[in-house]
């Protein structure tokens, strides 16, 4: 960040952006304190991203990166991604019909998910 306070244009470094990729992953997988090397364990098999990699990318982050590792990162977390909006589109069509379209609950995903698909 700048002193001035706005945003660079400079792009994030790929370790920077796999390590961040690496966390949502992970916190998205975890049931709780605790679970973090199942819930690595769990993206390995889902995503077949070695759980190693994700335990590196958090504790001891590499200089560099291979692309094809950077990649394989990128699209776990874009998949990722889909399937949470899939998931808060469902509940969110549930909420609707309990609470009504008005509920403060049903317009804040709604505005997510819209945003998202912008």
């Amino acid at each position: 960040m700048c002193k001035s306070g706005s945003q660079s244009n400079v792009a994030p470094e790929p370790v920077d952006e796999a390590r961040a990729w690496a966390e949502f992953l992970t916190r998205a997988e975890a049931r709780g304190p605790g679970d973090y090397g199942n819930a690595m364990e769990r993206v390995e098999r889902r995503y077949r991203l070695p759980s190693r990699l994700l335990w590196t990318l958090r504790y001891r982050p590499p200089k560099d990166m291979f692309v094809k590792i950077h990649r394989s990162l990128k699209a776990a977390y874009e998949a990722e991604r889909q399937r949470q909006m899939r998931l808060l589109s469902h509940d969110n069509s549930i909420t609707r019909l309990t609470t009504g379209p008005d509920h403060p609950a049903v317009r804040a995903a709604e505005a997510l998910l819209g945003a998202h698909h912008e």
